[in-house]
């Protein structure tokens, strides 16, 4: 936090205009000193695992977990092995440990990520989030938005591909705060969700900035924190100047940074080797920066600052990954914090403004080595894996730490984008042949052997495969594989979604598996659209066994999002339900609102009963017996009227495959549903169960 803004504001030295620094100071710390991390402690409740996942890492206060899988246990012991804390969470959770100002061990029996800093107790600071690998670009990010301090404070969401869909939950209640399609280089800006864990979803990776202040390195379209292609963002929170900062790599490195909105040019450059340029901002500015060759660029306080800022920024290495030999690290005056990841790690810095080399130093795995920072560009080099943390005055800052075990590790991965159908089922009927296609990834560090890919019509949960298994027999790190499998044209294709399931058995371990399950609509659909983007949060999946359904009662939630520039006037929402479902404690079929303001949502949940199972004629002509079929119409005075279709599949316990066997079941009481359509059209249903034979 800022230039000491309690204090000493008068003290700060600002620094102005965009110049090339090779560095500030030359007098190196006189005062570093070696932490040894002696843990040997591996207690763990029973039925967990080894703890195969660990990092170590300095903390301001803060140690955010946030889990991607059920049953993860996560213990945090100080450097001398003494166990601090341990919480088991589930899926999308979150744990905030406040141990104080030190640095810890953290161990898990499954991938997670971790925020550090003080961002629950503080505020003014920024940071991107990180998936289960380490990477900053992922179709599933949990995270946090600090609380709001001053003005200026936003949470952003940055697309990389045309089509994007996004959708922003509340990690604490599943509420959808925002929905909507993104194309490429395009942003979602959220200004209302301060002080709340979030989760981002999209079809296709994405990146989520947590913007209360600078102090971040900024995510590469690669996937990386270092590359060609970079979309980012520079406010002016507090009135405090932040700054971009770009790294070279390379000798003759050419970059380029627009401001995205009036394509005015923020900085043009020439760097070699070693070399940084920055130019500080006075205002919000969404920009984007290109190079030549690979560049790492953030922002962060040495723009425009040389000492006396409160920050934490988890510096970046060549590779991008955060964890690497080779970083280029320009700081101001403060703390660097180092972390060896192996035995007999030989740690050299070197000050780049005079080429003193001001450590010499060897660690070992789990030993972290500290010292006080100037104002100038350091070269860190090591013989095996570090990681590298600056901060400033233990407070007001926060960042996403390095998975070291990630770099270990495959990463399977597959997304929308990498779901194709050849012919496009749109022109199709039912009933004619097309292939399916899969690009599978390995983003990870290692090898991934006989890697099982399976196709679905529907969540894969209700079991109804399409065709076999394809197995790839390697998957090399960094490589991809394109998979096919053939299908024909089901009834209802606007309904239909073929999902893609990797490792569906978990045979690889791998450090991020929330990337491993991606789907596609066989019809696009245009449920996100502007201006009235819809979500709908309901169960895929019911289970038949024993002549009984493994639930009779449900919700559908549906939120609509107004994601345009105006008021939508006189919303509408109506549900239509199959003849076989009735609405319980009297509910109306209809909702309707006076209006909904720009970037605002509103919610309908219906509470559905199930009479009996599918009977073949569901709300349109079908001959699939194990799916249920609804829509619901959303409408406004001034929007166009969108009809959003979902399914809910019969999963047949006995059975398996496309082409379960018909279930029917009795109704369990009598009822009489809506009609459909309304009675001044020629013909309108009336649909009724009784619960037993006769006339």
């Amino acid at each position: 936090m800022r230039a000491l803004y309690f204090l000493f504001m008068f003290l700060i030295y600002a620094v102005g205009g965009a110049s090339i620094q090779k560095g500030g100071y030359s007098n190196a710390s006189k005062n570093g000193f070696i932490y040894v991390n002696k843990s040997t402690v591996k207690e763990r409740p029973d039925g967990v695992n080894d703890f195969i996942y660990t990092t170590t890492t300095y903390t301001f206060n803060d140690i955010v977990v946030f889990s991607y899988y059920d049953s993860t246990f996560i213990k945090v012991s100080d450097m001398d092995g003494t166990p601090v804390d341990s919480v088991m969470l589930n899926a999308d959770d979150f744990h905030v440990f406040s141990p104080g100002n030190n640095t810890y061990h953290i161990e898990s029996n499954k991938a997670f990520t971790v925020l550090i800093g003080d961002p629950v107790s503080n505020s003014v600071m920024g940071y991107y989030a990180v998936d289960p690998s380490g990477s900053p670009l992922a179709t599933l990010l949990n995270t946090y938005m600090p609380k709001n301090l001053y003005s200026g404070e936003h949470f952003i969401v940055f697309a990389y591909e045309d089509g994007t869909d996004v959708t922003v939950k509340d990690l604490t209640d599943s509420t959808v705060v925002a929905a909507l399609i993104l194309n490429k280089g395009e942003h979602l800006t959220l200004d209302n969700v301060n002080n709340r864990f979030l989760q981002v979803q999209s079809g296709k990776p994405v990146s989520a900035l947590s913007y209360t202040d600078q102090g971040y390195y900024v995510p590469s379209d690669n996937g990386t924190f270092a590359g060609n292609h970079f979309y980012g963002f520079s406010g002016y929170v507090g009135y405090w100047r932040n700054g971009i900062v770009i790294c070279a790599y390379e000798d003759s490195t050419h970059a380029l940074v627009l401001d995205s909105e009036t394509g005015d040019t923020l900085l043009s450059t020439e760097l070699n080797f070693g070399e940084v340029e920055a130019v500080y901002t006075q205002s919000d500015v969404y920009w984007e920066a290109t190079a030549d060759k690979k560049i790492t660029v953030s922002n962060a306080p040495y723009a425009a600052w040389s000492s006396y800022y409160y920050h934490m920024i988890r510096q970046i290495d060549e590779s991008g990954e955060g964890i690497g030999t080779h970083f280029i690290a320009p700081t101001i005056v403060g703390t660097l914090d180092l972390f060896s990841f192996a035995d007999n790690n030989t740690i050299l810095i070197i000050n780049r403004a005079t080429m003193d080399t001001v450590v010499n130093t060897t660690l070992q795995k789990g030993e972290h080595y500290q010292f006080d920072s100037q104002n100038t560009v350091y070269e860190i080099l090591a013989s095996d894996n570090i990681s590298v943390i600056t901060s400033y005055g233990g407070s007001y800052g926060a960042d996403f730490v390095p998975l070291n075990f990630a770099v270990g590790l495959p990463d399977l991965a597959v997304s929308s984008t990498d779901i194709s159908f050849d012919p496009e089922p749109v022109n199709s009927t039912p009933g004619s042949p097309f292939d399916i296609f899969a690009e599978v990834h390995n983003y990870g560090f290692e090898t991934a052997y006989d890697v099982r890919v399976t196709f679905y019509d529907g969540d894969p949960e209700s079991g109804q495969r399409i065709g076999y298994a394809v197995i790839v027999d390697s998957l090399p790190a960094g490589a991809s594989r394109v998979v096919h499998t053939s299908w024909v044209i089901p009834d209802l294709p606007e309904y239909r979604k073929v999902f893609v399931r990797v490792d569906e058995s978990d045979t690889v371990i791998e450090s991020n598996e929330s990337n491993n399950t991606a789907s596609k609509n066989l019809i696009p659909n245009d449920d996100l659209l502007p201006p009235l983007s819809v979500t709908v949060d309901a169960p895929s999946t019911v289970v038949y066994e024993n002549d009984s359904l493994s639930f009779r009662d449900f919700d559908i939630t549906v939120t609509v999002y107004n994601s345009g520039n105006g008021t939508a006037d006189s919303v509408y929402m109506r549900l239509f339900y199959p003849t076989v479902w009735s609405l319980r404690d009297n509910a109306d079929s209809v909702f309707t609102t006076d209006s909904l303001p720009p970037k605002q949502s509103v919610k309908q949940a219906w509470p559905v009963h199930i009479d009996a199972l599918p009977d073949g004629t569901p709300l349109k002509d079908s001959n699939d017996s194990n799916t249920y079929y609804y829509d619901i119409e959303v409408n406004a005075a001034n929007a166009d009227v969108k009809s959003v279709k979902r399914i809910l599949q019969v999963k047949d316990s006995t059975a398996s495959g496309i082409g379960q066997r018909p279930v029917s079941i009795i109704p369990d009481r009598f009822s009489v549903q809506q009609n459909y359509p309304n009675p001044f059209n020629p013909e309108t249903r009336v649909n009724y169960q009784v619960p037993a034979n006769g006339r």
